[in-house]
């Protein structure tokens, strides 16, 4: 489903760059703020997470999920070299 598409990735990267956890929703706002390009489907994300059974998704709003994953997981290696964390622990078979 687009939504868990939209709200997953931004609660990975705040995860990944600060050590903490966040529930879905609030997920939405951090990564709005961290990547605006994106602002418009979180915040409809949002909104159906909230109960709004009014909202919609159609395939561009998948191209944007696709888009935002790219960006984090971007955003999360350039994190982990600038602090010296590996980025891929799963390499050595975790």
């Amino acid at each position: 489903m687009v939504t868990f598409a939209l709200l997953g990735p931004g609660r990975l990267h705040y995860t990944i760059t600060t050590g903490g956890l966040l529930t879905k929703t609030a997920a939405a706002d951090y990564t709005a703020r961290h990547f605006p390009e994106y602002a418009e489907p979180l915040a409809r994300a949002k909104s159906w997470r909230l109960g709004d059974d009014t909202v919609q998704f159609m395939v561009p709003d998948a191209q944007a999920a696709c888009g935002l994953i790219d960006a984090v997981t971007a955003d999360a290696r350039k994190t982990c070299a600038d602090t010296g964390t590996e980025a891929e622990p799963w390499s050595r078979g975790w």
